[in-house]
């Protein structure tokens, strides 16, 4: 943890010619119900008029690509935020199949700063809380560290947010490393010139997951990809090459979106019908 109070004294020095790297394990639940939860490393870069807030896998695969050396994306690819420091406007990319899609919002927390304290390592922590987006929150924040930022699109604390939960138990962040980065850094996949979203509103997106979810091999089939003539292989493996084994594979689909629709920002939970 010493790493920590030292980023603290290079951000004090400098900072609009550097990038401000932190690292947060990430524990969440698939479904409400869910007694174990999952786990992945999160990156917060912070520079001079951005954010950036995404996986580690993107960061790993970044620098592989930059070497010259084989890489892969596994798993699902999650969501990709950035914020303007400034005005505070959210960019989510997020993608769907062979898609992606870019929404903008701009999310604000109205904080309660109370007394209470702690320590993780050398950080002085302060405890504060907030209703957003259908969950009440607990963060803590370090205030040694002059950055109103935080994980995900919580910001607006008179310090970086080093660790953050919800009073159901369904997410939590906890800062577990800090970098300097002396020279400005943005991981290439946000400008990849492969990868160029559709920008639409969020109405737009709940549309779109109610299709899928009416219909969720239907973005194959449009592609014009005959399933009886070649089969399909579905990302769990699944080999699907006649109606009967379309169809059940559409009814366990619809039953594990049902089940796994437990999003963050709980007031963008999508109401699928049984």
């Amino acid at each position: 943890m010493k790493n920590l109070y030292a980023a603290f004294m290079l951000i004090s020095v400098g900072f609009y010619a550097q990038t401000n790297r932190f690292i947060y394990d990430y524990q969440y639940k698939l479904s409400a119900e869910d007694t174990l939860t999952k786990q992945a490393y999160f990156h917060l870069d912070v520079n001079s008029d951005k954010s950036y807030f995404y996986e580690r896998k993107y960061f790993i695969a970044d620098s592989l690509q930059k070497a010259n050396q084989p890489f892969g994306l596994e798993g699902k690819m999650t969501d990709l935020l950035s914020r303007d420091r400034k005005g505070g406007k959210v960019s989510t990319i997020t993608f769907k199949g062979f898609d992606s899609f870019l929404m903008k919002d701009q999310p604000s927390q109205n904080w309660k700063i109370h007394q209470e304290t702690k320590r993780l390592g050398n950080l002085k922590l302060q405890k504060a809380t907030t209703t957003w987006s259908g969950r009440n929150w607990e963060a803590w924040f370090a205030a040694e560290i002059p950055l109103q930022e935080g994980p995900h699109k919580f910001s607006g604390l008179p310090g970086l947010i080093a660790e953050l939960s919800d009073d159901g138990n369904n997410f939590s962040f906890k800062l577990i490393r800090s970098q300097l980065i002396k020279q400005t850094s943005v991981v290439d996949l946000y400008n990849n010139q492969f990868i160029k979203p559709v920008e639409i509103s969020y109405a737009q997106y709940e549309k779109m997951l109610l299709q899928h979810y009416k219909s969720p091999l239907q973005t194959l089939i449009t592609r014009e990809i005959d399933y009886k003539k070649s089969p399909l292989i579905t990302e769990d493996g699944t080999k699907i090459d006649n109606e009967q084994k379309f169809r059940a594979y559409e009814t366990a689909e619809r039953y594990r979106i049902r089940k796994y629709n437990n999003p963050l920002e709980l007031s963008l939970k999508i109401s699928y019908p049984d």
